[in-house]
């Protein structure tokens, strides 16, 4: 526990998260950057956000202190990168629903306490 990843899962579902985390990073360096990100699969989500915002502000050589981030829903899977940001997946609700036909958040179906968000892109701005 100590050279690993913070998880309450049990054995086999831990081993299971860790084979999917390895084929995402062997992925990435084979193939080169993806069109989307599981961001559940990072180990620390912080420096990731921190570097898509970095690579934004010395493209418009802009402050990063100054910018933040923007989020818009992608209902359907990215098949390209985005010009500016990153599309990011593997977010989960609790207790709500993404309802798909008006785009909005909203209450869970019975017996149901997760449920999936579709892709997000996050977009710096000031």
């Amino acid at each position: 526990m100590g050279k690993s990843y913070v998880s309450n899962k049990p054995v086999s579902s831990y081993i299971s998260d860790l084979k999917a985390r390895i084929n995402m990073l062997n992925e990435w360096i084979l193939n080169g950057q993806p069109n989307s990100f599981w961001i559940s699969g990072f180990f620390f989500t912080h420096s990731f956000t921190t570097g898509v915002m970095q690579n934004y502000a010395r493209k418009h050589k802009i402050p990063i202190d100054l910018l933040t981030f923007d989020f818009e829903v992608i209902p359907v899977d990215a098949t390209e990168k985005p010009e500016e940001g990153a599309y990011i997946y593997g977010l989960y609700l609790e207790a709500a629903r993404w309802n798909y036909e008006e785009g909005v958040l909203d209450e869970s179906l019975p017996k149901i306490l997760f449920s999936s968000l579709p892709m997000i892109k996050i977009i710096p701005c000031l």
